[in-house]
């Protein structure tokens, strides 16, 4: 099945069309849905995932897309493939922008078309005036650039980008670039290179765009409870299952834990389930057999404190 195909699939079965979710995106919700906005990038460490503990080196990988930075990491450390789901129909398209972008720009250019210039605000500042201030940033989703990486979408994601990526839109006297409404925490150029691995030097850019034109990755538009029910997961089975900031959507870890161990069946014997510690007290006195490892989120900061834990059962 084809990338169209299962975004078309997906388009049917929820009644939507490309112009119904340009209109009726929403910022981010308790529950998220199909129309949410995507991280721009990671939310998370990813050094925490990034650690030598970890092995990736042919792996099959299945996991959440988000800001599709797990998914581009795993490939630069040699994970065989990657299989994505996110409810966000939107952060579908735009981690296959990103992919696309790998293939086709050269390292400063990937960072000048989605960074945001680092504007060193003061802690207490007149945001309307200073945002007069500024500059438009001529780089951030320039047109030009995106003619230059569009033939390398799926027809439907490229329908996506090309209805909006002409746009602006006035913010207290700047114009931004209307593609940003769409996202949600965008790093300035700087924090690209400081926080994201395969942005944090042009060597780990280049090895990157070799896995992805190499290796196989899919974006599949799912939410987590269906996640390894579409075709291309449902009777496979991974290596690594990424599963951060997700169970704790649901209400109560009766639901959590249903669908925690609906993804035992696609994990591989001595395969490995990476999740954030609001899995952690699910496990406690249950029969689970696998090996878990716990990655801390941190929004908006980068430091994991406990890097690593393995539960067993007793």
């Amino acid at each position: 099945m084809d990338q169209d195909n299962i975004y078309n699939s997906k388009l049917m079965e929820l009644g939507l069309t490309i112009d119904d979710i340009i209109e009726k995106h929403t910022s981010f919700d308790p529950g998220h849905s199909h129309l949410t906005k995507a991280y721009s990038f990671s939310t998370e460490d990813l050094s925490g995932i990034d650690s030598p503990l970890i092995s990736y080196s042919s792996k099959k990988v299945l996991g959440v897309i988000a800001s599709g930075d797990h998914i581009f990491l795993s490939l630069l450390r040699g994970a065989e493939e990657y299989v994505g789901f996110d409810i966000s129909l939107i952060a579908c398209f735009y981690s296959e922008l990103k992919k696309s972008a790998i293939d086709n720009l050269t390292h400063q250019e990937f960072i000048q078309f989605f960074g945001k210039e680092n504007t060193n605000l003061p802690e207490e500042f007149d945001m309307k005036h200073d945002l007069k201030e500024r500059k438009k940033d001529q780089g951030q989703f320039s047109v030009q650039t995106y003619q230059g990486i569009r033939d390398n979408l799926s027809e439907t994601s490229k329908s996506f980008f090309d209805k909006i990526i002409h746009k602006s839109f006035d913010f207290f006297g700047v114009e931004v670039p209307y593609l940003c409404s769409f996202l949600a925490r965008n790093l300035t150029k700087e924090d690209m290179v400081s926080y994201v691995s395969y942005l944090s030097s042009e060597e780990n850019y280049l090895k990157t765009r070799d896995a992805i034109r190499e290796r196989p990755v899919s974006f599949i538009p799912s939410p987590i409870e269906e996640g390894n029910k579409n075709i291309l997961v449902r009777d496979k089975c991974f290596d690594i299952i990424y599963l951060t900031s997700v169970l704790h959507y649901f209400p109560d870890n009766e639901e959590r834990l249903k669908v925690l161990s609906s993804y035992l069946n696609n994990l591989v014997e001595g395969g490995i389930i990476i999740g954030d510690y609001s899995i952690k007290p699910l496990l406690n006195g249950t029969q689970f057999q696998k090996d878990f490892i716990f990655c801390e989120t941190a929004h908006r900061r980068f430091q994991v404190k406990d890097r690593l834990s393995r539960i067993t059962a007793d």
